[in-house]
């Protein structure tokens, strides 16, 4: 039988680290391998008050990235698999079970499940974060190098020996994990999405992953490790279409922030038996003709790289007239708005948050009169996110 352990990562994590630990010791566990990151509060007279000999606590000796500690962590585990939980979730019953049978039956090198988020403060239920059925076809996973279409990559469960080949990046902070799983990718690992419910993920205002525009630029920054000759060999190795690969480098370049590369990929697909009406994925990410994203991101890529205003109310204004989606509407209204057409601006942000409510660049604009300025840089997401964020 393979031995099992779970990792836990803690910082001052007193008020929440005793439902996490139990949770981990109700499962078929051997080692429970706690990373304290320099602590200044009760967490290890928590943990150490189980009495249990199953667990294990390492100290870090000055505050670090949670890339850092989770590298440290995975160099010092003892057992065959792993699971990662975050000190303030917990694990559902039977989930260590149910994941080590799929990694040793069939050999796997990580294992994914659904996750049932609550809220941090109360413990109340919230929602269901489902696995999206576009990742049951090529190149599954490997969107995530487009950009994280999963409601959350949730905590792996994986073979050791394969991971600690791979190892943590240092100094990734807040999307150490998905880094983690994108390197794996490229380094064939073999995996599986399993759609169970088996992890409690808590929704903190404080957390890590809260803040958006922090792990947008955490991801930006570890996206921009991988180059587009690597991705593209495991995308095409998938049997993914070319085009769908043309769109993950639009969208991954974007979000790089590299506004030259994404529009030579802009080009690159117009020159490829170009089919404005077509959707490519009814059932996919983005299903929007492909004449409708041509111009969504060529207005949203004019807007942030501060290019003509009116050559962005062109392309946002076509878009529109495609197919008005709130995200369209909004960066219509902060083109109209850098041409100084302030009142027809507040008017499409408005009816930018009345085909999506709660669309927080739309708000923030609207509540600034158009001050704000926020360009929407991305197609909203389709799949629900772990909050109320837009992309």
């Amino acid at each position: 039988m393979p031995s099992v352990a779970a990792m836990i990562v803690a910082r001052n994590a007193a008020s929440t680290i005793g439902c996490a630990v139990q949770s981990a010791l109700e499962e078929p566990i051997d080692e429970l391998l706690l990373v304290d990151d320099d602590s200044s509060d009760a967490t290890l007279d928590v943990a150490r008050s189980f009495g249990d000999s199953r667990i294990r606590i390492l100290s870090i000796d000055s505050h670090s990235t949670l890339g850092y500690a989770r590298h440290f962590g995975l160099s010092k585990l003892k057992s065959d698999f792993c699971f990662l939980l975050d000190a303030d979730d917990s694990f559902l019953p039977g989930r260590i079970a149910r994941l080590t049978s799929v990694l040793e039956k069939d050999g796997l090198d990580f294992v994914s499940d659904e996750i049932e988020l609550v809220d941090g403060e109360t413990g109340n239920f919230l929602r269901l974060l489902t696995i999206p059925r576009f990742l049951d076809k090529p190149p599954g996973l490997i969107r995530l190098f487009e950009r994280n279409y999963l409601p959350g990559i949730g905590q792996i469960g994986f073979r050791v020996e394969f991971m600690r080949r791979i190892g943590y990046d240092i100094d990734a902070h807040g999307v150490e994990d998905t880094d983690l799983v994108l390197r794996a990718l490229l380094g064939g690992a073999r995996y599986q999405l399993v759609r169970e419910v088996g992890y409690r993920m808590s929704h903190s205002n404080g957390s890590v992953s809260r803040n958006r525009i922090r792990q947008n630029a955490e991801l930006a920054s570890v996206l921009k490790k991988y180059d587009s000759k690597s991705i593209r060999e495991l995308w095409l190795s998938s049997k993914a279409s070319e085009k769908l690969f043309l769109w993950a480098m639009v969208s991954l370049e974007v979000f790089r922030r590299n506004w030259k590369a994404a529009w030579e990929w802009l080009s690159d697909l117009e020159s490829v038996s170009y089919d404005g009406s077509l959707v490519l994925e009814q059932d996919g990410p983005c299903p929007r003709s492909e004449s409708w994203r041509i111009n969504f991101f060529k207005g949203a890529l004019t807007l942030l790289s501060n290019g003509k205003s009116s050559s962005a109310l062109g392309f946002c204004s076509e878009a529109c007239e495609i197919q008005e989606m709130a995200e369209a509407v909004n960066n219509h209204g902060v083109a109209l708005c850098r041409m100084g057409r302030r009142f027809e601006a507040i008017d499409r942000f408005k009816q930018s948050l009345q085909l999506r409510p709660n669309y927080s660049d739309a708000a923030e604009n609207l509540r600034t009169e158009g001050l704000a300025d926020r360009v929407t840089s991305h197609p909203l997401r389709i799949e629900p996110s772990r909050s109320e964020y837009s992309l």
